[in-house]
């Protein structure tokens, strides 16, 4: 009753055997899984907490503010649960407590449990592993080619990085490449559009301005608010 291939090996990667390699070249299976493994070290380097949509309460946000956030906060739920390598970018500003990093979270959590890949950290630290792969003597581009071709990068807090050259073309280049490639970008900033432009030139806030989603957070500081509900509670 046995099938005539019954013996038969069943390799869960046909091209390479499951040895990883063909040729001596690395299989693209064996590439697949040590992105993922290096987009896992990223994201525990960034010590990652996620969020989740029911978390994000509305009631800190009154009148047209509240209509506001709720606009985002609904466009943000249809993001993650359409999420695809085609999706738009999007640049969540605004003034510092409003939510942007809690939003950004919780679509990162849902587009993790889709089974893409996501990189999500503050610009600065990767930036900063960006800068150490290139001036190392080993003249490495894996961190870079990571974060230019995850299937979702998330970058924290854009501005808050140390102003240099290299980290301005690191940014341009991480934004057009991404951009060419077709893949979607999520940028968090307390920087409007003038401060984009005078900060990382006319290139770099013509991209983001023209070819994102730009989503204003708009309200009184959360946690300031929390902060001050605490206090009266005591």
């Amino acid at each position: 009753g046995y099938p005539a291939d019954y013996l038969d090996i069943r390799y869960t990667c046909p091209k390479c055997s499951d040895t990883g390699y063909i040729g001596g070249i690395n299989c693209s299976c064996l590439n697949s899984l040590l992105a993922r493994l290096n987009t896992l070290k990223l994201n525990e380097k960034a010590q990652l907490t996620l969020s989740n949509f029911n978390t994000f309460s509305l009631s800190y946000y009154q009148g047209a503010d509240y209509e506001a956030m709720e606009r985002i906060l609904n466009y943000a739920r249809n993001y993650a649960a359409n999420f695809s390598r085609e999706s738009d970018s999007i640049l969540i500003f605004g003034n510092t407590g409003l939510g942007k990093t809690r939003i950004s979270r919780a679509i990162a959590n849902e587009v993790l449990q889709k089974g893409f890949s996501v990189i999500y950290d503050s610009t600065m630290n990767i930036l900063r592993d960006i800068e150490k792969e290139h001036f190392s003597h080993e003249k490495s581009t894996e961190i870079l080619d990571l974060v230019c071709n995850t299937d979702l990068l998330i970058l924290d807090d854009l501005g808050t990085e140390f102003e240099s050259k290299f980290y301005n073309s690191a940014v341009y280049n991480v934004i057009n490449s991404r951009l060419i490639k077709g893949l979607p970008t999520i940028i968090n900033t307390n920087m409007d559009f003038a401060a984009l432009s005078t900060r990382y030139g006319g290139k770099v806030a013509s991209r983001i301005t023209t070819m994102y989603t730009c989503l204003e957070f708009k309200g009184d500081d959360v946690r300031l608010q929390k902060k001050y509900k605490r206090v009266q509670n005591k």
